[in-house]
C-alpha cells in the first residue's frame, strides 16, 4: 500500500467521489482528515468538502459525534436513493452502558440505522475488545491514532534519549479535566509523600477552569502543570522524555484514546482504569499497562502502592512497526470496502 497518498485516481477507472462532511474543527476531524484523505486517496476515492451533496457518491462523517442533525438528514437521503452515509462513532459509551432516556434513544436509533440499506456506522474499536458494539455498528477500525505516526510525523518515532538516574516521569496531556482524570492524577501526587519521592508528575494541556483550587494545590505540592493548549510537536516532546503517560480516564468516558493510542505506538508503559475499553484495547495489543480500580467515590484507593511496585519496560517504536502497519492495512482495507458499498469486501 502507498501511504504516501501520491497515487494519481485519474489513472484507474473505478473512482469513488466522497463528500467529508465537515462539522467542527474539534475533536479528532483534522487529526484524521491528515492521515485518512492520503491513505484513501491511494485506494482511488476521491474526497469532495462543501454543504451539498453534487456528485458526491458517499456521505462520510469521520466524527459523527458533533453533528446528529446532518447525520440524520444525509440517512434519509440515503434511504431514499442518495448518496450513501457512512460515518465514525467514537463515543459509543452511551449505547454501550445507556444512563439517560437520551442514551436510550441513541441506542435505539444507532440500531436501527444498522439495519438500514446504503448507511453504514463504524466504531473506532473492535468488537472483540467490547462485543456489545457489534448490535449498532455494521463494522469496525482501530482509532486511527493507534497507526498514524509514521505518515504524520515519523520523527516522532526515532529512538529516545536514554533517561539518565533521577525520578520516573509521569505525564499527562491533552484536556486537564475530570474526565480525563486529572482530579485522581492531581490527588496521587498531593496526598501520597512516597510517590513525591520516586516520581515526576508532568501535566500539560488546557486545564478545565473547575478544577482551578486543586491545579494550584498540585503545583503547590511539586506537580509540573503547563495550562496552555499544547501542539502536536509539544505533544512528541514530552512523550520522548516520559516514563509512563496517563490514561486512567473516569468511567463515565470510556472510549478509544489518542493519548493511549500514540503511546502504543511509542512503546510507552500507559496507566489505565481497569476494565475500561482502553484497558481492554491493551490487553489484546500487548500493552503494557497499569490499572487502577475506581472506587464509589472515583478515587484509586492503592494507587500509590501499585505504581510503586510497578516496573514496565518501554519498548522501542520499532518492535511496533509490523504490528502497527498490519492494523493500518486491514483498516484502510475496511473503511475503503464499506466507502464502496462492500462490507462483506
Amino acid at each position: 500500500m502507498d501511504i504516501s497518498g501520491n497515487g494519481d485516481p485519474s489513472e484507474r477507472s473505478d473512482i469513488l467521489t466522497v463528500r467529508w462532511q465537515l462539522d467542527s474543527d474539534i475533536g479528532h476531524q483534522d487529526a484524521y482528515a491528515l492521515v485518512l484523505k492520503p491513505l484513501l486517496k491511494a485506494e482511488n476515492i476521491v474526497f469532495v468538502d462543501g454543504d451539498g451533496d453534487g456528485d458526491a457518491e458517499v456521505v462520510f462523517f469521520p466524527t459523527l459525534d458533533f453533528n446528529y442533525s446532518a447525520l440524520l438528514r444525509s440517512c434519509l437521503r440515503s434511504l431514499f436513493a442518495g448518496p450513501r452515509t457512512v460515518a465514525l462513532l467514537l463515543r459509543p459509551q452511551n449505547c454501550v452502558r445507556p444512563i439517560k432516556p437520551v442514551h436510550f434513544v441513541k441506542q435505539l436509533l444507532f440500531r436501527l440505522l444498522r439495519r438500514a440499506p446504503n448507511i453504514a456506522i463504524l466504531t473506532i474499536m473492535p468488537f472483540s475488545v467490547e462485543p456489545r458494539l457489534a448490535s449498532f455498528s455494521k463494522a469496525w477500525i482501530q482509532d486511527p491514532q493507534l497507526w498514524d505516526l509514521v505518515i504524520i510525523a515519523p520523527s516522532a518515532l526515532e529512538p529516545p534519549t536514554q533517561p539518565g538516574p533521577g525520578r520516573k516521569i509521569v505525564v499527562m496531556l491533552g484536556v486537564l479535566s475530570s474526565l480525563k482524570g486529572f482530579d485522581k492524577f492531581a490527588r496521587l501526587w498531593i496526598g501520597e509523600e512516597c510517590v513525591r519521592n520516586s516520581f515526576r508528575f508532568i501535566a500539560a494541556g488546557t486545564l478545565d477552569p473547575d478544577l482551578g483550587d486543586l491545579a494550584e494545590a498540585f503545583v503547590r505540592a511539586g506537580g509540573e502543570l503547563v495550562n496552555e493548549r499544547i501542539s502536536d510537536e509539544q505533544i512528541y516532546a514530552y512523550y520522548r522524555t516520559a516514563d509512563m503517560v496517563w490514561c486512567a480516564y473516569d468511567p463515565s468516558y470510556d472510549q478509544a484514546s489518542g493519548i493511549f493510542g500514540r503511546a502504543f505506538q511509542l512503546g510507552i508503559p500507559s496507566i489505565v482504569t481497569a476494565q475500561s475499553m482502553v484497558h481492554k484495547q491493551a490487553q489484546a495489543l500487548g500493552q503494557d499497562v497499569l490499572a487502577l480500580v475506581p472506587d464509589e467515590a472515583g478515587s484509586f484507593p492503592g494507587a500509590a502502592k501499585k505504581l510503586l511496585s510497578w516496573e514496565p519496560q518501554r519498548v522501542s517504536a520499532g518492535s511496533r512497526a509490523a504490528v502497527v502497519t498490519q492494523m493500518r492495512n486491514r483498516d484502510v482495507n475496511v473503511l475503503a470496502a464499506i466507502l464502496r458499498g462492500r462490507p462483506d469486501h
